[in-house]
C-alpha cells in the first residue's frame, strides 16, 4: 500500500498532465509517443550509458512495469535499468517534446546520487543527477527535437540508483510545430 502523500502526488501528476483546451484553440493536440506497458529491457549493446552499466546486476521483471498509468521502476533489487520501446508517431526537428515523470522520496543507507535519463535515438531529451536522500518530486521537462525521427525510432529510459527507491515515467508527448 502506498503512503497517502504518495497517492496524493500521483493524483497531482495525473491532473497536471491534463491541459484544458479552449473551443477556439486551433493548436495541434499533443501526441503520446509511448505506452506504459510497451517498455522492454535494453540489451547491453544498445544501452546509451555503457560506462555506467554494472558488470553484473539483477533487474527481475517484478521490479518494473506498468503501474497507475505509468512505467514504474523499483530499485530495491534493480539498481540499474535501461528500457526501450518504439515511438508511436514521427517527430519533426523543432517539435516540442514534453517529458513527465516523478519519483517517491529517495533513500539510501549512505548519501548517494541517482542518474535518470530519457531519450529517443541518439538524442538525450532530459537527464539529471538526483541527490539521495531527497523529497518526492514531479518533473515536467520540455525540450525541442534536434532531429526528425520516424515512427518506430527507439525511445529509452535509463535509471542508475542507490537504495530502495521508486521512479515512474508517465509520458513523452510531442507537440507539433
Amino acid at each position: 500500500m502506498r503512503e497517502p502523500r504518495t497517492l496524493a502526488l500521483m493524483v497531482m501528476v495525473m491532473v497536471a498532465g491534463c491541459r484544458p483546451q479552449a473551443v477556439a484553440d486551433t493548436a495541434a493536440e499533443p501526441v503520446a509517443l509511448l505506452t506504459a506497458a510497451g517498455w522492454e529491457v535494453m540489451s547491453a549493446a544498445a544501452d546509451p550509458f555503457p560506462q555506467e552499466r554494472p558488470a553484473s546486476f539483477e533487474c527481475p521483471d517484478w521490479c518494473y512495469g506498468e503501474e497507475g498509468g505509468g512505467f514504474e521502476v523499483n530499485t530495491d533489487i534493480c539498481v540499474y535499468g535501461a528500457f526501450e520501446q518504439p515511438i508511436a508517431a514521427p517527430v519533426q526537428a523543432g517539435d516540442r517534446l514534453v517529458v513527465n515523470l516523478w519519483h517517491e522520496s529517495l533513500w539510501a543507507p549512505e548519501p548517494a546520487e541517482a542518474h535518470v535519463a530519457i531519450g529517443v535515438g541518439d538524442q538525450r531529451l532530459w537527464e539529471a543527477s538526483i541527490v539521495i536522500p531527497s523529497e518526492a518530486n514531479v518533473i515536467l521537462a520540455e525540450t525541442e527535437a534536434e532531429v526528425s525521427l520516424p515512427a518506430g525510432s527507439a525511445a529509452w529510459v535509463h535509471i542508475h540508483n542507490h537504495g530502495g527507491n521508486s521512479y515512474q515515467f508517465l509520458s513523452l508527448s510531442v507537440e507539433p510545430d
